[in-house]
């Protein structure tokens, strides 16, 4: 979880993204650090598609993945809203008065969708507001909409053409500059990912955001309808820029002060944090370069450095690349911070499923790997977990170790105050409850079913004086 006091270090102090944190953190009380990746989509969207930073193999585009995670009503949808409201009012007029075209596409649900979208328009921003619903959609590869995933990937640094392997007899889209934004909680993230998501896969391309809430707005600002002008205007000025003024990266990319800065980052710095992070995080360390060199991008033609005029050149310097570093250190905070989540939730999945699978009659272990369909390490693992917890208990009947659930092994009758505890079969809960009779309720202790299916059998209250 990043604090709002720490957002500030992580963008320029001036230009479009510093002016519409400000904006958008008076308009809603998100996380105040969402609206730090929200801005960098929708000033990826307006840029000149010419904007790009020569880097092997190619070169990198001037567009931006990015999720915000945080618990659900967290405000991680109304962060993407504002954003998108900003980006349709900039976008609806062009700075010549000329209508621009829509460059917010919807939510795609197959490659045939994605493709129609970009045909039309090539520069686009898809904003997904349940991200886990997405990755729901995606997660099986028999999905009709799992290739998506490959798509956003391959379109991540390709810039086309693309068309669908089974439309290849369609125009492809050219010239591409496709941008994602979504919000998602760590559950739902945990749940319709793998591992190689995370290492060098779907989830890798974007910049990981979490955040906490910290304020309240009750009441947005009396001043919104200014502001909200204001801000639309200075991203309409940033749009109305044509594709050949942006001029062109040198091939060295860094002025001496940015390159050092980085060379001690990628060399030093990183193989730092990567020695003290945990084995599941480590491998985000190698995509960090890719959020860090994206958004100090987009921070040069935000404060005007990118934009020095047709045919002339321009490198990064240290004001665009600081920050932009310290947002890929926020990433990777947030990767881990996602990733313990995450790993939690796994954890109590797994065990369910293993608890599930006993409790339906498997105890050996070949039946639980067969019905949990879970590798054999990871079911000795929640195998041992349920043992501690004494959910269930091994035994040794038949010349092989057997698991049963605790509930469905006899226990004994115990005595406590003046209640006797039997033990039932679960099967036979329903039968063993009698029969409610109001006045009688009145006259004896209430009966509670326990966890164990046990029933709880009153002793008979003593007769009082001249009674029956």
């Amino acid at each position: 979880m990043i604090p709002e006091s720490n957002i500030w270090s992580a963008m320029p102090s001036t230009g479009f993204v510093a002016a519409y944190v400000r904006y958008a953190m008076q308009r809603t009380d998100a996380p105040a650090v969402f609206h730090i990746p929200v801005a960098l989509s929708i000033l990826a969207n307006v840029a000149p598609r010419s904007l790009r930073l020569p880097w092997a193999p190619k070169y990198m585009l001037a567009n931006f993945y990015s999720i915000l995670v945080g618990p659900s009503g967290d405000g991680k949808t109304s962060a993407i809203d504002v954003g998108i409201d900003v980006l349709r009012d900039a976008i609806s007029t062009g700075p010549d008065g000329s209508k621009m075209a829509a460059l917010i596409g919807s939510e795609p649900g197959s490659e045939e969708g994605l493709h129609g979208m970009l045909v039309t328009e090539s520069r686009r921003l898809v904003a997904y507001r349940e991200f886990g619903h997405f990755l729901q959609q995606t997660d099986q590869s028999t999905s009709y909409a799992h290739k998506l995933r490959g798509t956003y990937m391959r379109l991540y640094d390709d810039a086309g053409p693309w068309a669908p392997e089974y439309r290849q007899k369609r125009p492809p889209a050219l010239n591409i500059r496709l941008s994602l934004t979504g919000g998602v909680t760590p559950a739902d993230l945990g749940r319709y990912t793998s591992p190689s998501d995370w290492d060098r896969g779907f989830i890798g391309r974007f910049c990981v955001i979490a955040g906490k809430q910290e304020r309240r707005v009750a009441i947005p600002s009396a001043a919104y309808d200014q502001q909200h002008a204001a801000i639309a205007g200075h991203l309409r000025s940033l749009a109305g820029h044509p594709e050949d003024t942006t001029g062109f990266c040198r091939a060295r990319q860094f002025d001496d002060a940015a390159e050092a800065m980085w060379t001690r980052w990628y060399n030093d710095d990183l193989r730092d944090i990567a020695a003290s992070l945990p084995e599941r995080v480590r491998a985000a360390v190698k995509r960090m370069q890719n959020v860090a060199l994206k958004a100090a991008l987009l921070y040069a033609f935000d404060c005007g450095i990118a934009r020095p005029g047709k045919g002339k050149a321009w490198v990064l310097t240290s004001d665009v690349l600081r920050p932009a570093i310290r947002l890929a250190e926020m990433h990777l905070e947030s990767i881990r911070y996602t990733l313990d989540h995450v790993a939690e939730d796994q954890d109590m999945r797994a065990r369910q499923t293993v608890l599930r699978a006993i409790e339906e009659g498997a105890q050996t272990l070949g039946e639980i790997l067969a019905q949990a369909r879970m590798v054999p390490r990871r079911v000795r693992e929640m195998i041992e977990m349920l043992e501690i917890e004494q959910a269930i208990r091994k035994s040794g009947k038949g010349g092989q170790d057997r698991w049963i659930a605790m509930h469905a092994v006899g226990l004994p009758q115990v005595q406590a105050h003046d209640q006797v505890v039997e033990s039932v079969p679960p099967q036979n809960i329903t039968a063993i409850l009698p029969p409610v009779d109001d006045d009688a309720a009145l006259q004896r202790p209430r009966l509670e079913l326990l966890p164990e299916y046990r029933k709880v059998i009153p002793r008979p209250l003593p007769k009082r004086n001249g009674s029956g």
